[in-house]
C-alpha cells in the first residue's frame, strides 16, 4: 500500500471530522486541524501573521513525522481559504513528494441550508468549532470553502442528505479504493 494523505475539505459543518473519526482506524490515522488551531489560538491571535506561521509549521511537522514513522495512511481535515492555505498545501505537497506520499483531496459537499441547520450541533462545542449560524454565513461569504480547492483534482461526496454514518462509508469507499 502506498503512503497516502488524504486532505478532507469542506466547509464548517460539513462533516469533515464526524465521517473522518468513522474511519479511523489502526491503518488510517486522523489529525483533524482544530487540535493546531486550539493550542496556537491560546498564544496568538486567529489568522494573525504569528498564527498562520505556527499553525503551519506544526501542522506539517506532524504530517512528516507520522510518515517518517510508520503511518502508511493519514486523514487530514481542513477548511479551505486560498490566500491562508495556499501556501501550506504548496509545502505540503513538497513533503509528501520527498517522502513518496500520494496527496488524495477529499471534498465534502453540503447544501448552506443543511450548514446552517447543522452548525449549531452541540457536538461542535466539544472541539471549539463555530456554532454560530451568523458567525458560519460570514465564513461561507468571505472564504472560498464550499467548493473544492481550486487546481487540486478532488473527489467530491455531496453529504447534503446523508446521515454522519452514510458520508462516513461514502468516505470509506473512496479511502479504500
Amino acid at each position: 500500500m502506498k503512503k497516502t494523505l488524504y486532505i478532507i475539505t469542506g466547509a464548517p459543518a460539513s462533516g469533515k471530522l464526524t465521517a473522518s473519526r468513522k474511519v479511523e482506524n489502526e491503518k488510517t490515522r486522523l489529525f483533524h486541524n482544530h487540535l493546531t488551531i486550539d493550542l496556537v489560538l491560546s498564544i496568538f491571535p486567529f489568522v494573525s501573521e504569528p498564527y498562520i506561521a505556527l499553525c503551519e509549521k506544526l501542522r506539517e511537522d506532524c504530517i512528516e513525522s507520522a510518515f517518517k514513522n510508520g503511518i502508511e495512511s493519514l486523514i487530514f481535515t481542513l477548511c479551505y481559504e486560498g490566500s491562508v492555505d495556499e501556501p501550506f498545501l504548496n509545502n505540503l505537497e513538497k513533503i509528501a513528494e520527498s517522502l513518496s506520499v500520494r496527496i488524495k483531496y477529499i471534498h465534502l459537499n453540503c447544501e448552506r441550508n443543511k450548514l446552517i441547520e447543522r452548525v449549531s450541533n452541540k457536538e461542535r462545542t466539544k472541539f471549539g468549532k463555530i456554532t454560530s449560524k451568523d458567525k458560519l454565513v460570514s465564513i461561507l461569504d468571505s472564504w472560498a470553502c464550499e467548493s473544492p480547492i481550486p487546481k487540486k483534482e478532488s473527489i467530491i461526496i455531496n453529504n447534503t442528505h446523508l446521515t454522519s454514518e452514510e458520508s462516513a462509508e461514502k468516505l470509506k469507499e473512496v479511502i479504500s479504493s
